[in-house]
């Protein structure tokens, strides 16, 4: 598989003129996914790194382009103009997709083809196939929805707050059906971090602590 270095990955934030608060949780799944990653070779399992890097830094890279409008936001990002116009034609492209086929498409025309099918598999509320995939793939989803912008939060904050954010407005009038759902979405998630953790020295209420201590990848 043909994998995105770091150099380019770098550029690509540059290129499409990525806002600041996406490059930012861009930055911290990186920092998060190769912390993992890193400890679980420690630990004796297989890990592709270069992967890992490539798939957390790029996930959400066309996430304004699922955006009609680039609006300030809570965390006190305002767009300049350039962004705004920038991508609003993004938007006007691909019609408000969801950032990850984005994402898959941009990759494509760049020449990864192998590579944009696997970040089109990380993690989101609509698509749960990343429980039967490789490690890479795993780490990439757990340390994408550990992160809430640049701040790693509890894991069981986070899925709620996912699941009644973006998959309730799928159940719509049938709130015991998304009940279920969510339970049963969340007794996965809670596998796959298990699944992970068990080779680790360190619980996963210590990974905030951890990824604190770890380089930061982006400069």
């Amino acid at each position: 598989m043909k994998i995105p270095t770091y150099e380019y990955c770098k550029n690509l934030f540059v290129k499409h003129n990525v806002p600041l608060n996406i490059r930012k949780h861009c930055e911290a799944v990186t920092r998060t996914g190769i912390m993992l990653a890193t400890h679980l070779i420690w630990s004796g399992v297989n890990v592709d790194l270069r992967l890992v890097l490539a798939g957390c830094a790029l996930h959400d890279a066309f996430k304004a382009a699922s955006f009609e409008v680039l609006k300030p936001q809570e965390d006190g990002f305002i767009p300049t103009k350039e962004q705004i116009n920038y991508w609003s034609n993004m938007y006007k492209k691909f019609g408000g997709q969801h950032e990850i086929p984005i994402a898959a498409t941009m990759l494509r025309e760049d020449g990864f083809d192998d590579f944009s099918k696997f970040v089109s598999k990380i993690g989101w509320t609509r698509n749960d196939c990343y429980y039967n995939e490789g490690i890479e793939i795993k780490i990439a989803h757990y340390a994408d929805w550990r992160n809430k912008g640049d701040v790693i939060v509890p894991f069981e904050q986070r899925l709620d707050e996912l699941f009644e954010t973006y998959a309730k407005k799928d159940f719509e009038g049938r709130s015991t059906e998304f009940e279920k759902y969510k339970k049963e979405r969340m007794k996965k998630e809670f596998a796959l971090e298990d699944e992970l953790f068990r080779h680790l020295s360190f619980a996963s209420g210590d990974l905030k602590v951890i990824v604190n201590r770890s380089v930061v990848f982006f400069d």
